[in-house]
């Protein structure tokens, strides 16, 4: 997560409520590379590890 040090996790999350999508870009790059080891662990797929991780970040309405 060395993106996120020199960026306020406040500000990021600003950012991103006001339709920033470098500021988006930043999290999820960041997010992915904690997110999706840990998930392949739990499921043992590839495939539905990142299904879960691209899950995790999509709006639900």
């Amino acid at each position: 997560m060395d993106q996120l040090l020199p960026i306020d996790i406040n500000q990021l999350f600003r950012r991103i409520s006001e339709g920033d999508e470098e500021a988006f870009g930043i999290l999820f790059r960041n997010s992915v590379s904690a997110l999706y080891p840990f998930i392949l662990r739990m499921v043992k797929q590839q495939t539905a590890a990142e299904e879960v991780v691209q899950a995790s970040f999509c709006a639900s309405g």
